[in-house]
């Protein structure tokens, strides 16, 4: 996901990148030596308590940074993470001791270097899939069965032509959706079932998968997408 460090004039949390949005945007300060706002220039990346915030800039330890590829560390030693190493929309950042793990680590890429988003009918590379192209999944299991839903719950039906078969990329929530109600892919209780069903889009990390040309795998927990039992009959769960 191209999540990144947003601020609402207080706390700081990740979102998903949108194009020339302010509140985005940040910059080194030569002279306070922070990381200031776009969007508010007077303040600056600050550890408050365990969380990072944008506080009025005063140089003082809990406002100096350095990046040290791939951590952001402070004055003391600590560095930014994501709260709970959950990767979704408006998880909270905080300021921890150091330690391994996709939830400390960072990118700095300034605005001239960012990549433009892949298009409708282009394909995102790290995704694996054609934005907004619609197509059908198909069960490797040899009746081909193609997966569909009932209620919510996802399933493996015979091609029968409705839209509940079809599904697309979309490329703003990074999740894969169903083009009769557009709801999207979602590992039930959040992640913590094996059961998948069709839900609201809201980018949690349950939400999002990757297509390798066999295999549409879960960007956290790297599971995949599987027939329960491997039975190959009428309806089986997904």
């Amino acid at each position: 996901m191209q999540r990144v460090l947003e601020t609402n004039s207080g706390n700081v949390y990740q979102a998903t990148w949108r194009k020339n949005y302010i509140r985005q945007l940040w910059w080194f300060d030569q002279v306070s030596k922070t990381i200031k706002s776009e969007q508010w220039k007077d303040r600056g990346l600050a550890k408050s308590g365990a969380n990072l915030v944008v506080q009025v800039t005063n140089s003082r330890w809990w406002q100096l940074w350095k990046y040290e590829e791939p951590y952001l560390v402070g004055e003391k030693g600590q560095v930014i993470k994501v709260s709970g190493a959950h990767d979704s929309n408006h998880r909270n950042i905080e300021v921890q001791n150091k330690a391994k793990g996709w939830e400390y680590e960072f990118d700095i890429v300034y605005e001239k270097d960012w990549i433009e988003d892949p298009k409708k009918g282009e394909l995102n590379k790290d995704f694996g899939l054609y934005v907004d192209r619609t197509f059908f999944i198909v069960s490797g299991l040899k009746s081909g069965r193609y997966i569909d839903y009932l209620g919510r719950n996802m399933v493996i039906k015979t091609q029968n032509g409705r839209k509940s078969q079809e599904f697309y990329f979309h490329q703003q929530s990074r999740t894969i959706r169903s083009r009769q109600h557009n709801w999207s892919f979602d590992i039930q209780s959040s992640g913590r079932s094996s059961n998948m069903h069709l839900w609201s889009t809201n980018s949690g990390w349950w939400q999002i998968f990757k297509y390798d040309g066999t295999y549409f795998t879960n960007i956290q927990n790297k599971k995949v997408l599987d027939v329960a039992g491997g039975r190959d009959k009428e309806a089986n769960n997904v």
